[in-house]
Formats: structure tokens, sequence, C-alpha cells
């Protein structure tokens, strides 16, 4: 990159993840210092950085010297919507032997640290002793034998194709997303959610913007209050109408503001800046 800067080359640079948490862990240690030494190099070179955070879009302004060059590029779903056949949430919950009045919590992807699977777990057995039929689904994830122990009310389908996701999340009434440091216009899997219209259960931390904070379009706890997250996803699990209310709200943030049409809009505004500015 220097390379191409030194002969007049423009650069645009588009920046997923930043600032992963220190950690005492060797390896993620390395991984964290290097991480922060490449994003170092490359803020010296590039031209138009797109980032996918608003936090981190506001942070890099504040103490950069041309915070123009800074512009918002959220990370889009990746799972294309499947045309559903009618009768899809009945039809889906037969194929896992379950009944058509059941409610389904699901998790998309990786749950990482043990904490959040816990979240889950709790809010389901929550559930259930509260006397809903609440069953828990995983999947786009490896199998977990903790999401099996209550079989047949538990199934963890591992990693699947990018249809039988779609599926999945369209026959879902919740989808649980406990993120530790919040939700983030980063996360794919919560994308996905809104593009599918999903009722979304999940909390705010330290990498949730000002803009996902006034948000009404997803339900959301502090990241650190587990009991208040297993209070919320019960609460949804029991009232259609909000449910409903939030996945017509979600899908319709999702295509005004996250979307891949306006993602290439912004990337050709920026290409053409680029063009038209003189070195």
């Amino acid at each position: 990159m220097r390379w191409w800067r030194e002969r007049g080359g423009r650069q645009l640079v588009l920046a997923h993840e930043l600032y992963a948490a220190w950690s005492w862990i060797p390896h993620l240690w390395w991984y964290v210092r290097q991480q922060r030494r490449q994003w170092h190099e490359i803020r010296r070179v590039a031209d138009a950085l797109g980032l996918s955070t608003e936090t981190w879009l506001l942070a890099e302004r504040s103490k950069s010297s041309s915070p123009d060059s800074f512009f918002f590029c959220p990370s889009p779903s990746n799972i294309s919507n499947e045309l559903l056949a009618p009768g899809h949430r009945a039809a889906w919950r037969a194929t896992l032997g379950w009944p058509e009045t059941c409610l389904v919590l699901g998790v998309f992807g990786s749950l990482g640290p043990p904490s959040r699977r816990r979240m889950v777990e709790e809010a389901w057995k929550a559930a259930r002793a509260g006397g809903l039929d609440a069953r828990l689904v995983s999947f786009g994830q490896a199998a977990r034998a903790d999401f099996l122990r209550e079989e047949p009310t538990g199934m963890a389908l591992g990693f699947v194709d990018e249809p039988t996701a779609s599926r999945a999340l369209s026959a879902c009434d919740v989808l649980a997303l406990p993120f530790l440091d919040g939700l983030s216009e980063r996360r794919c899997s919560a994308m996905a959610g809104f593009a599918h219209g999903c009722c979304v259960g999940t909390t705010l931390g330290s990498s949730t913007g000002p803009s996902l904070r006034k948000a009404d379009f997803f339900a959301a706890t502090p990241a650190a209050d587990v009991a208040a997250y297993v209070r919320l996803l019960s609460e949804l699990l029991r009232d259609a109408r909000r449910r409903g209310e939030l996945g017509g709200k979600a899908a319709a943030a999702y295509r005004s503001q996250y979307d891949w049409p306006g993602v290439s809009a912004v990337l050709r505004a920026q290409i053409e800046r680029l063009r038209s500015e003189p070195r």
C-alpha cells in the first residue's frame, strides 16, 4: 500500500473489525497488537476508509486531521432471503418433529464465550418453566451438546448452507443475539435477522453507537445484565404482537439503512470522490 501511494495511486479500504479486546493469552495478545499496528499504517496511506460501525467512525474522525476520509459502511446480510411457500413456519417445524404451535427461539452463528451460551439457555429454560412450549434451535455453527440436553425441545443444526439458514431465520419467533460488546452494524448475524424480518433480542454495549441506541426495530438490554436479558426473551416469546411489530420494523430498517444497494451507492460515491479530487 505504501508502494502504491508513493506512485500516486488512490486506495479505498473497508475495515470490518478494529480494536479487538486485549488479552493476556499470548496468541490473542499478538493478534490484537498486529491488528492495531496494521491499522495505524493503513490510516497513513489510504485515501478513503469505510468503517463498519458508527462507534469506530466517530472515534476515528475525532482524532484524525482528515476526518472526511472516513465514512460509514455497515456489513449487510450475506444470507439471501428464500422464497417461501405458504405455511412455511408450520412445515419447517414439522421437519424437526416439532408441533405447529410451538415457539422457536433461534440462535444464528457462533455464540462464542460460554457466558453468551448460558444467557440463551437460561432464557429458554425460564420460558419453558413459565409454561411456554419454547423450542431452541441453533444453526450456522458447530453442534454443541449444550443445546441438546433437553431433546426433543432443543436442536443444533450445525453448519448449514445459505437456503437452510434463510428458511430457519424465517421460521424463528425470536432470534437471540446477546453480544458481549453490544449490537453493532458489523454483526452480519443481526443483519441477516433484520433482513428476514425477525424479532431480534440483543444487547447494548461498548460497540453500540448512538443511532442503534435510539433505534426501535429490535429489543435489547445492557450486555452485562444477564437477568434482564433472560426476562426480555421470555417477554418477547409471550408477546406475539410485539414480535410482529419489531419484525416489520426490522425489515424496513434493513432495506432503508443497511442493504447492499445502499452500501454500493456509498462505495460508488467514494470512488467518484477519489477520482475527481486532485492528489
